[in-house]
């Protein structure tokens, strides 16, 4: 038989040359010895291990960390290849808005990594971006960075910042690289950024995994590097060195992707485990509920027939006892007991007021239970509830106290507002750049807790203090969601706070007061915010002052009281008039800009966040932050 020939098309032939070239080798198919989530990086891990050869850094810096992946693979690179590179990281491992805020587990599980395999040329370092930069001198007092990533908030003005922040410290050779240069969404300006910046400097982009770009920055790039950049003008050779990198970064993307599906298959057991205990204390306290309530409506029949009852009546000793029985809370004990010590007692009659009180109360409070155990379920149903809102709710408490006028027997709509509540808080820290968890936090007002019961599930460790006017909502809030009492009273300008907080919540009080109290409440709340804590208030805007005109809603104003509000609002920004026989205390309306330069002039604090009728899709939300 004869040879069989091999023919090689002129790709392959191609292919060959530029892997010669840049003398790709056995890093191409090194096995990374840490992938984590998130994922997003791991498809650069061989395009990591080729520039660590490519480079051989002295200095190696990362900006933005997060797991790990990147900048273990780069320190890796570092080992394998026997160099002298010292490793930086840089990252407060706390998150942003675009990579998500995490625990302290994030930083902990990579410090025990990076000492297990790394300690001797590997550092951590737990601080902002502009802060290390003081830990580095300038490149043309020493040797410089010679290979930085940058990889932390990706909004323009922030990668912007750090590039040029960080520029200063580059070394002759140095190659700075920019992830994310391929995603347009969700704010990310890293790809307008990068742009500018590639028609500066030579450069390489690779456009898989979110896209990574490449920079050359120093006068003396590295030969390998420089070949890159000339590939990166060849229409036949740039193709080829992104699909050899991407395709070798394709393996280690699916085990990331196995992970992510490993995690969510765990948190989908676990949630099926929980939803099933939950489904069997519903079922419980519904036949424990149907039980007493069959067993209260038999003995209130026997109650009514009895004859004895019209002959007795012994209605003050029943009385008397009554009183002496527990709080709101206990609705089914004090009608219970009630039914207990009468019937123990011969008495009987429909007609008590005592008894049909207390039979009233018991008959709200299951309804209450009820209605808000169904409504938490609906709202867990919601497809736009993210993994962490829908735990939130989950842990949230549903006691909610009689007096409470904000609850009015719809508990879907009073679950709600507090969850947008949380929604609005949230953004308002992130907006700040304000860690998680706030260590302290004021509610202000508390009321009986519809947006408290969520701060106190979402910040479990959180001393939270309840400020309110009516003291039996402060005892409530104080034993339901363990919060200290602080009785507050109308006059913001005498008022002093027992403390310092990290995050001030004022919902729904701004809107019924006037420009002075509003300046005053406002002023209260700068004196007491902790540096660098966060104040988020809500007032009334122009959806409101939309429905007063169309008189989709009128606040209980006269007509009179509407016009006056409404002219004040569009002639000064802000207007104001009190409810009908209430002096001090009304409905107000007030325009961004105004409310802006009431904060301008209290000063000390910033304007960190407006969202317009953000709060229950109502009222508008500013965040400043000290």
């Amino acid at each position: 038989m004869g040879r069989r020939l091999v023919t090689i098309s002129d790709s392959q032939l191609r292919l060959r040359e530029v892997i010669g070239a840049l003398e790709i080798g056995d890093e191409l198919f090194w096995e990374p010895t840490r992938i984590v989530q998130p994922g997003a990086w791991t498809g650069h891990l061989a395009t990591a291990f080729w520039l660590v050869k490519a480079i051989r850094p002295n200095v190696f810096v990362e900006l933005g960390t997060h797991t790990g992946n990147s900048y273990s693979a780069f320190c890796q690179g570092v080992a394998l290849l026997g160099l002298s590179t010292r490793c930086f990281a840089v990252d407060t491992w706390q998150g942003d808005e675009h990579a998500g805020y995490y625990d302290e587990e994030i930083f902990v599980d990579l410090t025990a990594f990076n000492d297990r395999n790394y300690a001797g040329f590997s550092k951590l370092l737990r601080t902002t971006f502009d802060d290390a930069r003081n830990y580095f001198p300038d490149g043309d007092t020493s040797g410089g960075i010679d290979l930085l990533h940058i990889d932390g908030l990706h909004s323009y003005e922030a990668v912007k910042h750090d590039f040029e922040t960080w520029k200063s410290a580059l070394s002759r050779r140095s190659v700075v690289l920019f992830h994310d240069t391929n995603v347009r969404e969700r704010g990310f300006g890293v790809w307008k950024f990068w742009r500018e910046l590639a028609a500066q400097y030579p450069s390489f982009e690779f456009d898989h995994s979110e896209g990574l770009g490449v920079l050359g920055v120093g006068r003396e790039q590295p030969s390998l590097v420089a070949r890159l950049f000339e590939f990166a003008q060849d229409p036949s050779a740039a193709p080829l060195v992104r699909r050899l990198f991407a395709s070798r970064g394709d393996t280690f993307r699916h085990r990331a992707r196995m992970l992510d599906l490993e995690h969510h298959i765990t948190n989908l057991s676990g949630d099926r485990s929980r939803l099933g205990q939950e489904l069997e204390l519903v079922r419980r306290d519904r036949d424990g509920q149907s039980q007493a309530h069959q067993n209260v409506e038999r003995q209130l029949q026997q109650l009514t027939e009895s004859l004895s009852w019209r002959a007795t009546a012994p209605l003050r000793a029943i009385a008397s006892g009554l009183r002496r029985l527990p709080g709101p809370s206990s609705f089914l004990e004090t009608a219970t007991a009630a039914i207990a010590n009468v019937g123990r007692d011969g008495a009987g009659s429909s007609k008590d007021p005592i008894f049909a009180n207390s039979y009233r109360r018991f008959r709200r409070w299951t309804r209450t239970r009820r209605d808000l155990h169904g409504s938490r379920r609906r709202l867990l149903s919601l497809p736009d509830l993210t993994p962490e809102e829908k735990g939130l709710l989950r842990r949230v408490s549903l006691r909610v106290h009689p007096g409470d006028s904000m609850y009015a027997g719809d508990g879907f709509h009073y679950l709600a507002v507090g969850l947008s509540a949380n929604r609005c808080i949230r953004d308002a820290l992130r907006s700040a750049k304000k860690p998680f968890p706030a260590g302290s936090i004021l509610d202000f007002p508390s009321g009986y807790g519809r947006v408290l019961r969520f701060l106190r599930a979402g910040f479990p460790n959180a001393d939270i203090t309840a400020a309110e006017i009516d003291v039996s909502a402060l005892d409530f809030c104080r034993r339901s969601f363990d919060a200290t009492m602080f009785v507050s009273t109308g006059s913001f300008r005498v008022l002093s706070l027992p403390r310092q907080f990290d995050l001030i919540w004022c919902g729904s009080l701004l809107t019924h007061i006037d420009e002075h109290a509003a300046r005053d409440l406002l002023r209260l709340f700068r004196e007491h915010l902790s540096q660098g804590g966060v104040c988020v208030v809500t007032t009334h805007g122009r959806r409101s002052a939309e429905w007063l005109q169309g008189q989709a809603a009128t606040y209980g104003l006269s007509e009179a009281a509407q016009q006056k509000v409404l002219q004040e609002f569009e002639s000064k920004g802000y207007g104001y008039t009190d409810y009908a026989h209430q002096s001090g205390f009304g409905i107000s309306l007030v325009i961004h800009e105004r409310m802006h330069q009431l904060a301008v002039d209290i000063g000390g604090w910033d304007e960190t966040l407006f969202q317009e009728h953000s709060w229950d899709d109502h009222q508008d939300v500013y965040a400043f932050s000290a």
